[in-house]
């Protein structure tokens, strides 16, 4: 069985990616602001839920992920509030799928897409090093 976990650069981009999200729904928020004065307290509100996200939810969240290779299937368990696990077996396994956004490939990152009969498992983004070894396993059939 092979375990793998997310890598700390992972827990970086989302935090960039949050953080530009903030700063463009705030550059809003703060232009109504003079127009509407209760457009302060949806300022906070959402300063808070930034704040949230970036120092408590994402780094639990990256910690708690892990993708596990077993001999018939490929197990990804996550969650912070509610825990999941998918399960799925490479015999149903139709493709699988790499992509990657221009600040992820900066960093040396890409996603994996998982593509069955009925579902589709995106798993967040690794290091491209480890996803191609994920490819050749997968391509085994789960033996290394």
């Amino acid at each position: 069985m092979t375990e793998k976990k997310l890598p700390v650069r992972t827990l970086l981009l989302w935090q960039i990616r949050v953080t530009v999200l903030f700063v463009l729904l705030g550059a809003v928020c703060l232009y109504f602001c003079s127009v509407y004065k209760w457009f302060w307290v949806l300022v906070t509100v959402i300063t808070a839920v930034f704040l949230f996200v970036i120092l408590w939810y994402l780094p639990r969240f990256i910690r708690n992920y892990r993708i596990k290779l077993i001999g018939e299937a490929v197990i990804i368990e996550n969650g912070v509030f509610i825990k999941t696990t998918h399960i799925m077996p490479y015999s149903r396994m139709i493709y699988t799928k790499f992509f990657t956004t221009p600040i992820a490939k900066a960093m040396g990152l890409t996603s994996i897409s998982l593509k069955a009969a009925r579902s589709s498992i995106i798993m967040p983004e690794i290091l491209v090093s480890d996803a191609v070894v994920l490819l050749k396993l997968l391509s085994k059939g789960g033996e290394e």
